[in-house]
């Protein structure tokens, strides 16, 4: 029979406090283009276990990410006859993280991960019905390093890590599919970038995270996260109806903050509550892009959790965490971007009304 680890109650408030507050991507993260934000490409899904690796050590993870957008928004307003026919549009995607993480101290780490992704959008067509399209490959990779300021050995109950990387531009940006006209003829139009698995080009990633404990059991978390994209634009062109322009290569952000609790230390249980936000900016850091076809806006989150440590196995001598957090959206805001401010318009956007993140990881 598998048993628990024992595990000492302040060694579960860090794990749970860094488990919470490791990079995102978002966490995801917020993925950029589309009906806005559905697609992560920054590096992590979400709340991996990334607590405190010893020199030369080891860390894989799977990382597991659902989401499903149906409601369409106009600023905050939840404008539902605006959409495509008035009917939802329905987008639903699958997203698989696989990461592997390698300290060359207890400082100082790399990470690697790459994500693979099943998308699926449909909306009211031209011809008056709906239809679907849908994509399936690997997404946009990432290499990630991570230092810790204090001494771990020393900083059981506290600490700050900022990290640095890079994305490449390893997902798909031009995949077609076929879009139904108003005489039921068909056109091949490039699929909707909701549903492309990359955004097009490569990504500085800036990632901190903290976490103190704060008394007992609970302790205090918080991370962000922001993508910077150089480049202003991919060759591909946005839908026709909202002026054929190019598509832009956005800025991405992310961030959240809560609270930890060592609920069972014994049994390894940990929950944590906290606040959560993913977006894309109006105006890139960098880049010029920010007149290139984008759907900014943000979603505000409440971000319920769970984690489970578990004992040695045969496939990890050193422990796994095994973690699921459901992120419930409180306000979202489909802002207006410097195109449609020119032009004097504001298009709208889908949002999901909740994620579903799961996450394992070993030590081998």
């Amino acid at each position: 029979m598998r048993r628990h680890r024992y595990v000492p109650a302040r060694r579960v408030a860090l794990r749970w406090a860094l488990l919470c507050g490791a990079p995102i991507a978002a966490a995801g993260n917020a993925r950029a283009q589309g009906c806005m934000p559905v697609r992560f490409t920054s590096p992590n899904l979400n709340g991996k276990d990334n607590s405190y690796l010893n020199d030369h050590g080891w860390q894989l993870g799977v990382g597991y990410r659902w989401l499903h957008a149906d409601r369409f928004y106009v600023g905050h307003a939840y404008e539902p006859g605006l959409s495509p026919g008035a009917k939802p549009i329905e987008i639903t995607d699958h997203t698989l993280n696989l990461s592997a993480t390698y300290a060359f101290t207890n400082h100082f780490s790399v990470e690697l991960d790459v994500p693979f992704e099943a998308n699926r959008e449909s909306f009211i067509q031209g011809d008056g019905l709906r239809h679907g399209s849908s994509s399936t490959s690997m997404g946009d990779i990432s290499v990630v390093g991570n230092v810790w300021l204090l001494q771990p050995l020393d900083h059981a109950n506290g600490n700050v890590s900022l990290s640095l990387g890079v994305k490449a531009p390893t997902g798909s940006t031009d995949k077609t599919g076929a879009f139904y006209t108003s005489s039921s003829s068909t056109v091949t139009v490039p699929d909707n970038n909701t549903i492309q698995s990359g955004d097009g080009g490569w990504g500085i990633v800036l990632q901190t995270s903290a976490f103190r404990r704060l008394a007992g059991r609970l302790s205090a978390y918080a991370a962000g996260d922001y993508l910077v994209s150089p480049k202003s634009h991919t060759n591909v062109p946005a839908p026709a109806v909202l002026g054929g322009a190019l598509t832009g290569v956005t800025d991405e952000y992310s961030a959240h903050a809560g609270l930890g609790f060592a609920l069972a230390p014994k049994r390894g249980i940990s929950v944590s509550l906290g606040g959560r936000i993913d977006g894309v900016p109006v105006h890139d850091l960098v880049g010029g892009g920010d007149q290139y076809f984008r759907r900014p806006g943000y979603t505000i989150y409440a971000e319920p959790a769970l984690s489970l440590t578990f004992a040695k196995s045969p496939f990890s001598r050193l422990g796994s965490t095994l973690s699921l957090s459901v992120p419930v959206a409180l306000d979202q805001n489909r802002e207006a971007s410097v195109g449609e401010q020119r032009s004097g318009t504001h298009y709208g956007g889908n949002f999901a009304r909740y994620l579903i993140f799961l996450n394992y990881s070993i030590r081998p």
